[in-house]
């Protein structure tokens, strides 16, 4: 079915294409008289295979023009197939487009005005990797289809011309074969063309999971031994001539016996975005391909691209290090939004491809990511280390329940600690062991007010806090004054839950803090322990008192104490989508469909709307919201070929919630969220004119999204306006 809101690449303005392809890059087949009938063909020097019709003349490699001029179809013929293989770079020289292009978005995009009537999509599936421009060339009677399929490390292009009357059966019978045939061989020469970079060969099917096929130079054949690093959570294979990997501080270190003389190597990272790019001394990023790109401009004849073979979003860059003669590649994992591994990888020039075919891209291959051992990611090394812990410890501890009226609480603390004790100057319990007078080295501190006045506790006012104050703002105010300190969501604990982790600047004690958001107001545990001791006092004694908090939902504030717009909002309960929002007077609120409802109001004269959808993933797919249930990620590609999504913290909830943002025409602009639940997603796309969108994100968008809550279940009265059954509020 086709999605109400089909995204499209938006036409951007290029210089005219002149389509002259290199003779040693494009394959043109000429068909001859006779039925369609589909067998495979190899061209080995375009190290492709693909279906194509046997009666047809072999691959030739002739072909001039651009969209617009093509060579002509012999009479009675369906069409004609042209096959091109090369880099970005070289396609697009190829395409006569002069700037740099990135993506297959880009280039398509730049094709928009070359035909008439163009639509342009990625294909569907979800392992795709190709796009296509779709057209007519009106003068010609004719159509065109352009596709471009991302091999590992360049790209093919399937360009198909036929007359209008007879295209659908062309591109059923031949384009449509020949496309989902396509795979990746060994070239039978390599002639590059001169004007471009050296093309590195690819090294494995586009579907293949099997070991790679050597490019020239040949893979050497070499004994392999493994690598496990439990505090990483990583296994690898390198070669066993090699010395033993070890950790340098945080990164993992691979190198050759008698290294001094040697400059290859492999450094291996393991962190949050955050703590990566203050290791490499770079900008942060959230998304992998963005992270690449800070780095790009650090190095000479860089090429940056994604690596669609990892199961997980990747990204990677080669280029040459300026004063050294030696070439680098990193390739940026993120196994989840708050944990990446990097791999980098360095080797002489003139050794680079042999390094990389036979020891890069073999230890990526054997990468296995696993859950990191439990230890404190601010503890460094140590000579002499306290003594691990039993493992039975942390569940044989004894503890004990206690309660506080005044705090609206209960919360379990060792058996061997004494009792929590009311604070004074600085939070409202502690909670340390018994020797805790005349030894203040362990102890954990309980606050609970409102989130304003947990910020003043911790002196965090003005701007050194963003605001509204949000656990996650707040966690990042915290940041600034840690060191090795990362924040990240928790989504084990039975209320929304973000965790800090650090160390003093003095070195000296370990920090966790969890901030668990009561729907009214918040409770904060905050731990110190010595820094030798972090990761006992996280497992035995921190976690599982966390774990044990029981708080009663306090009462908001009162409505005498609330701001005239406060005042202002009327409520929606959650009928239909089972999740309310509040949203003021003069906003049309209707019920669409079973499962949509749309939210309607005026912005400096323009109208601003947001459609709200929830089911699950199949019936948001049959309904055309979305056009596939790989993942929420996935979903929101697909709508925004050019733009990455991430998660964000814009809509207050325990589930992890996706967000993009996309042109959706010159004048519109489309604002797109998927919150993910155990079973059902809840769609939310908010629309407004791209001249009045900063209006409308400021005056509508985002207070409705603040005043959001999740319902676990929808309502079981589904009549707008009326009074909802019981919910969990999440």
């Amino acid at each position: 079915m086709t999605p109400s809101y089909t995204p499209t690449l938006t036409a951007t303005a290029t210089s005219t294409s002149t389509f002259t392809p290199s003779p040693t890059d494009t394959a043109t087949r000429t068909p001859t008289p006779g039925p369609v009938t589909i067998e495979p063909v190899s061209v080995g020097d375009l190290g492709l295979s693909f279906d194509y019709p046997e009666n047809w003349e072999a691959p030739v490699t002739e072909f001039e023009g651009d969209l617009k001029d093509v060579p002509p179809i012999p009479p009675g013929q369906l069409g004609s197939v042209t096959v091109l293989r090369g880099t970005p770079a070289e396609i697009a020289e190829a395409f006569g487009v002069r700037e740099r292009i990135d993506s297959p978005v880009q280039l398509l995009n730049s094709q928009f005005n070359e035909v008439e009537n163009a639509e342009a999509r990625k294909l569907p599936g979800e392992e795709s990797r190709a796009y296509e421009l779709v057209g007519d060339i009106e003068a010609e009677n004719a159509r065109v289809r352009v596709v471009i399929v991302e091999l590992p490390r360049d790209w093919a292009v399937i360009i198909g011309y036929a007359p209008s009357e007879g295209f659908t059966r062309f591109n059923r019978t031949v384009l449509n074969p020949l496309v989902e045939s396509i795979r990746v061989i060994p070239r039978t020469t390599a002639t590059p063309s001169a004007t471009s970079a050296p093309r590195l060969t690819p090294t494995d099917e586009v579907t293949s999971t099997a070991t790679p096929t050597p490019a020239t130079p040949t893979a050497i054949a070499m004994a392999r031994a493994t690598y496990t690093s439990e505090r990483l959570g990583l296994r690898f294979a390198y070669p066993d001539t090699w010395q033993e990997p070890f950790l340098d501080f945080d990164r993992l270190v691979v190198v050759p016996r008698g290294s001094a003389a040697d400059s290859r190597g492999l450094f291996i990272l393991r962190g949050s975005p955050l703590a990566i790019s203050e290791t490499l001394e770079t900008d942060p990023a959230d998304d992998a391909i963005v992270f690449v790109n800070n780095i790009f401009s650090e190095l000479d004849n860089a090429e940056a691209r994604k690596r669609l073979d990892l199961d997980v979003p990747a990204g990677e860059l080669i280029g040459e290090a300026r004063d050294d003669d030696v070439r680098i590649k990193f390739v940026v994992i993120e196994t989840a939004p708050d944990d990446w591994v990097v791999i980098s990888g360095v080797a002489p020039a003139s050794d680079f491809t042999s390094f990389e075919q036979n020891i890069y891209e073999p230890l990526l291959e054997s990468l296995e990511i696993t859950a990191r051992a439990p230890a404190h990611p601010a503890t460094p090394p140590a000579a002499t280390a306290t003594p691990t812990p039993a493992p039975t410890e942390a569940a044989t501890m004894v503890f004990r329940t206690f309660r506080a009226p005044d705090l609206d609480l209960t919360i379990d603390y060792p058996a061997a600690w004494t009792a929590p004790i009311a604070m004074t100057d600085f939070g409202d319990l502690v909670l340390a062991p018994a020797d805790f007078v005349d030894n203040p080295e362990t102890f954990i501190l309980l606050l609970r007010d409102t989130a304003e006045g947990i910020a003043a506790e911790f002196n965090l006012t003005g701007d050194e806090i963003e605001r509204p104050i949000t656990p996650v703002s707040f966690a990042n105010a915290i940041l600034r004054d840690l060191d090795n300190a990362q924040a990240r969501k928790r989504l084990d604990f039975d209320y929304p839950a973000v965790e800090v982790t650090g160390q003093t600047p003095d070195g000296q004690f370990a920090v966790q803090m969890m901030i668990f958001d009561i729907e009214n107001d918040w409770v904060v545990l905050l731990g110190y322990t010595l820094l030798d001791d972090a990761a006992r006092f996280s497992e035995v004694f921190f976690i599982p008192i966390a774990h044990s908090l029981v708080a009663e939902v306090r009462l908001a504030p009162s409505p005498e104490a609330a701001t005239p717009e406060t005042a202002a909002l009327e409520h929606y309960d959650g009928a239909v989508i089972g999740l309310e929002f509040d949203y003021q007077a003069g906003t049309i609120v209707t019920s669409v469909n079973a499962n949509t409802v749309s939210i309607k109001t005026e912005v400096e004269d323009a109208v601003a709307v947001v459609m709200i959808t929830r089911g699950d993933p199949a019936e948001l797919l049959q309904q055309g919201i979305i056009t596939t249930t790989t993942s929420p990620r996935a979903a929101l590609f697909s709508m925004a070929l050019d733009q990455s999504p991430q998660l964000t913290d814009q809509i207050e909830t325990r589930y992890p919630v996706w967000q993009t943002i996309v042109e959706v025409s010159p004048t519109t602009r489309a604002q797109t969220y998927i919150i993910a639940l155990e079973t059902d997603w809840i769609v939310i796309r908010m629309t407004a004119p791209l001249e009045s969108f900063d209006a409308a994100e400021r005056a509508f968008f985002q207070p409705l999204r603040e005043s959001m809550v999740v319902l676990a279940t929808i309502p079981e009265d589904e009549v707008f306006g009326a009074l909802s059954q019981p919910n969990a509020r999440h």
